[in-house]
């Protein structure tokens, strides 16, 4: 007769195969085994599509798919250049107030450039202003929250700077020229967004007229500082965009038309996918013959350097200053179903 305990090693073998199929099937319940799919011969599209359904039907803890989603779009735009980036419904809506609406905050205009934070220009009249804050510093941190670093997006700045007026924000930063950081604490308030900011008739009757910014209204405000200038006998002008970071390109270009004959090159654009596009001045210049000069500086931004670039390049009248930002590049700007959006540099 054979021991049992000569068994034992079978008996133990058996055990063991069972208990793992009793384990897998605790483990997962009414789940058929995974299936490792094979990307091969699927398109991009198609393996970010399987990917995030593969996340939300097997990955281990809960996950907030829509916001998943936000943060793989913010990584994948900031992968193409500076400019071109995913905004939220929410970021959307904060990021076009200084354009169309009202705002609290510190009142700076920003770009993030290679993970950090680069002052374009201070908002005229705005809290920064107010406290000598200037083009080309760089914001380290604010509240002692690290602002700079790989993967910093626009709502991170944003969520961090702006707030509720009267309340205080302390913002580290950076400036050329000087060796260490230093910190400035900054009272949150209005920030006003009309895009003229002055227009004044000297005794020698030269205009002046500073436009703070590139505005749906920007065209009609500009206008109206115009005609009440001219009313008052202005026989030249001098029109300051120091400071001035941008906005709409065709702001831009219908005040450049104000200034050029028929017929003159305001600028061009032109992309991979978009076709060179000319846009040329019409007849109906306001101030085709005005004398004129530009001011400009390093805040003076994308639609900014369009205007001074088609004053300079028509030699319809001087351009004085110093290096500007250097943008120039076009965003589209495209609205998904969800009201957020891609702003996308396409020429």
């Amino acid at each position: 007769r054979t021991p049992i305990s000569a068994f034992y090693p079978l008996v133990m073998a058996l055990m063991l195969v069972v208990g793992l199929f009793i384990g897998h099937g605790i483990g997962h319940p009414e789940r058929p085994l995974p299936v490792i799919f094979s990307t091969r011969g699927t398109s991009a599209n198609e393996k970010v599509g399987q990917v995030l359904d593969l996340i939300d039907r097997q990955y281990v803890d809960p996950v907030e798919k829509e916001a998943l989603v936000d943060e793989v779009l913010q990584d994948l735009l900031q992968q193409l250049d500076p400019h071109s980036y995913y905004i939220s419904a929410a970021e959307l809506r904060a990021a076009q107030e200084p354009l169309e609406g009202s705002f609290e905050g510190i009142g700076v205009e920003f770009a993030i450039q290679r993970d950090t934070i680069v002052v374009v220009a201070p908002v005229e009249g705005g809290p920064s202003e107010a406290l000598g804050i200037r083009s080309g510093d760089r914001i380290l941190q604010a509240d002692n929250v690290p602002l700079a670093g790989v993967g910093i997006t626009n709502r991170e700045v944003m969520d961090n700077l702006r707030g509720p007026g009267g309340s205080e924000v302390k913002v580290t930063l950076l400036r050329p020229g000087r060796k260490a950081p230093f910190d400035v604490t900054i009272t949150r308030g209005k920030v006003p967004i009309t895009s003229v900011a002055a227009a004044i008739l000297t005794p020698d009757s030269t205009g002046y007229i500073k436009l703070v910014r590139f505005a749906r209204t920007t065209h009609e405000e500009f206008l109206q500082a115009a005609d009440d200038l001219l009313s008052r006998g202005m026989k030249r002008l001098v029109l300051d965009l120091r400071g001035n970071g941008g906005g709409y390109l065709n702001s831009a270009i219908d005040l450049a038309d104000e200034f050029l004959p028929e017929g003159r090159m305001i600028v061009y654009t032109e992309g991979r996918h978009s076709p060179r596009r000319d846009f040329r001045s019409s007849d109906r210049g306001l101030l085709e013959d005005m004398p004129l000069a530009v001011l400009i500086d390093e805040g003076s931004a994308s639609a900014s350097e369009i205007l001074a670039g088609a004053v300079q390049d028509n030699d319809r009248g001087l351009v004085v200053g110093r290096r500007t930002f250097g943008k120039g590049l076009v965003q589209e700007h495209v609205d998904l179903p969800d009201q957020s959006a891609v702003r996308l540099t396409t020429a």
